[in-house]
């Protein structure tokens, strides 16, 4: 149970450590590289916030090997605070996602209607991770007396992140000319995550650990694909995002 254990602190460790390289690729275009002036303040604190998450998860993970137990409540509990700051920023950028989707897609050539119909399906992609990031985080809380349980949910929180940074790697470098489809690329982002998943799933079996955390995992990632293949571009789906967003 040890060894397992430390094996997923280590997925989380050089994980997210790797994430943060890739991070540099994803939002160098959209982001390092433009005139920082001209972005909104929300996605400049955005960034800086989820960087601090990223390195407070590399920095727990650590901890818990290096058995620094103590330390490792004691900066959890920092995460009580800084993970509503992270869903509030993150619920803020929303509507300046959908905007800038919409300008873009017209700079392509799109007419408003159909600009808006594309922007309004391409909300679903950061309401599944949200959605995710809260479900698994929350779960990793109540379970944090359970070292084990708590690790595999940590896990699932974590990959919250592989997400939005490997669908603009895809989007921007890893697709031929005619083929950035957001249904190929994200489709890829999912069958990385459904295989870790599985692979946590095996683990836990061969193990004899509990099969939980990764059987909701895996089953929310499921049907969140199912939803999203099958309902983003549903007229229910656009009507909400009406609601909100316009």
């Amino acid at each position: 149970m040890k060894n397992t254990y430390s094996l997923y602190t280590n997925i989380i460790q050089y994980g997210v450590l790797a994430l943060i390289v890739l991070s540099g690729f994803a939002f160098f275009p959209g982001y390092i590289a433009v005139e920082k002036k001209s972005l909104p303040w929300v996605i400049h604190l955005h960034a800086f916030v989820m960087i601090v998450w990223m390195l407070m998860l590399i920095a727990q993970a650590y901890l818990i090997k290096t058995k620094n137990h103590r330390l490792h409540r004691a900066i959890g509990k920092i995460s009580y605070v800084l993970v509503p700051v992270l869903l509030l920023l993150t619920v803020m950028l929303l509507p300046v996602s959908y905007s800038r989707n919409v300008a873009s897609f017209m700079e392509r050539g799109m007419a408003m209607e159909q600009a808006v119909s594309r922007a309004r399906a391409f909300l679903a992609i950061p309401f599944f991770y949200l959605i995710g990031f809260v479900l698994f985080y929350t779960l990793a809380i109540l379970n944090k007396r359970k070292p084990a349980v708590h690790g595999q949910y940590m896990v699932a929180t974590a990959l919250m992140l592989t997400g939005p940074i490997f669908d603009r790697i895809l989007y921007i470098y890893g697709l031929p000319a005619g083929l950035s489809s957001s249904f190929l690329w994200e489709s890829v982002a999912f069958l990385v995550m459904d295989f870790i998943f599985v692979a946590m799933l095996i683990m836990a079996w061969r193990t004899q650990l509990s099969m939980r955390p990764a059987i909701i995992s895996l089953s929310y990632f499921i049907i969140g694909q199912l939803l999203f293949i099958f309902g983003r571009k549903s007229a229910v789906w656009s009507n909400l995002m009406a609601f909100f967003f316009e």
